[in-house]
């Protein structure tokens, strides 16, 4: 049995979660089913008072996903502070009036070799089941959490279901001027790919303003097995200016990145494999807040045949941030900022 209080600790961030990382744009050999919509659901009182094979049990009703339960007439109101935390208890403690969300749902088993489920955020705690065994459990009530589903799933439909507790040790953390709310607040997202398959894609561009021209360095990780066999590589295509491409090739090491540091810091932290491909001297127009370009980058996994087994793209802008001489510059021109305070909430 899971008792969901054990995982209230500032020392234990996840469990079976997934590094984190950027959001990739499929283009070939990656599938994307979303789960928003209609979702069964119910509201403990507590997270003790939730038993082993709860997605069994109890009454239910529907509840719109992604939303917060704090806005769908569940009972259990929206709560605002900006100074006082609504209890009275020393972080790290959790009160014992603790509404836990409950929630399930079914779907088909897409035919890759590997499924994950993303839960764009929930706040505060997740805990994660699949077909009734214990998949995983994440904080950060604003960022993703991704868990693999593969070893769990079997053919045909599937039964994955949720536990948000709305207060946890990572509320003391979060603490600042806004609403509290409950719930699956972001999209949830099943994805199909390869076994080795694409695990992240970082690009970082940049301007000379001198010269006027870009530059970006672009990270692939990527994902497997265990060991690899040699020859799997990583192609990147840059479209510029002048109604051309730029392109560049790298091969993947065949072992994985030892695992080091902390454990709360590997948490957050890819340890895999990777390869970097940087594409230098390019024609681009600069990004900026009045004129935003942006340039389509597409990567490719390629195998030792030489076949395509996965294809996801993104787009690319190029700035140079700086502060020169006591100025904020970009591009190369001081600019003024005016001050603005936006909080993401539901």
């Amino acid at each position: 049995m899971i008792d969901l209080t054990q995982f209230f600790s500032p020392a234990l961030t996840e469990i079976g979660r997934i590094p984190m990382a950027s959001p990739l744009e499929p283009v070939s050999g990656r599938t994307e089913v979303s789960l928003d919509g209609a979702w069964d659901f119910r509201l403990a009182p507590d997270p003790g008072s939730v038993g082993d094979g709860w997605w069994d049990e109890g009454d239910w009703r529907t509840i719109t996903v992604p939303g917060v339960w704090t806005r769908q007439d569940t009972g259990d109101l929206p709560q605002y502070t900006n100074v006082l935390m609504p209890w009275d208890e020393q972080p790290p403690n959790v009160p014992a009036a603790n509404p836990t969300g409950l929630y399930r749902t079914t779907f088909e088993r897409p035919p890759d070799p590997r499924v994950t489920v993303t839960f764009g955020a929930a706040e505060s705690l997740l805990a994660v089941w699949c077909n009734g065994r214990f998949v995983g459990m994440g904080k950060d009530s604003r960022l993703a959490s991704t868990f693999d589903l593969t070893p769990h799933l079997t053919e045909g439909a599937n039964t994955l279901a949720a536990a948000v507790c709305r207060w946890s040790d990572a509320t003391w953390i979060e603490d600042q001027d806004h609403w509290y709310h409950g719930g699956l607040h972001r999209s949830v997202v099943l994805t199909g790919t390869g076994e080795v398959h694409i695990a992240d894609l970082v690009s970082n561009g940049d301007l000379d303003p001198a010269t006027g021209r870009g530059a970006v360095d672009i990270t692939v990780r990527v994902d497997g097995p265990g060991r690899i066999e040699a020859g799997w590589t990583v192609d990147a295509t840059l479209e510029v200016d002048d109604g051309g491409s730029v392109a560049g090739r790298a091969e993947l090491p065949a072992d994985p990145a030892a695992v080091g540091g902390r454990a709360m810091v590997a948490a957050y932290r890819y340890t895999g494999r990777e390869a970097v491909i940087p594409l230098t001297d390019l024609a681009i127009a600069p990004w900026s807040a009045e004129d935003p370009r942006r340039y389509r980058l597409t990567v490719s996994l390629i195998d030792p045949t030489g076949t395509t087994v996965e294809v996801v793209g993104r787009w690319v802008g190029f700035r140079r941030v700086e502060v020169v001489d006591r100025r904020l510059l970009v591009n190369g021109v001081p600019i003024t900022v005016a001050g603005v305070n936006r909080h993401d909430g539901e």
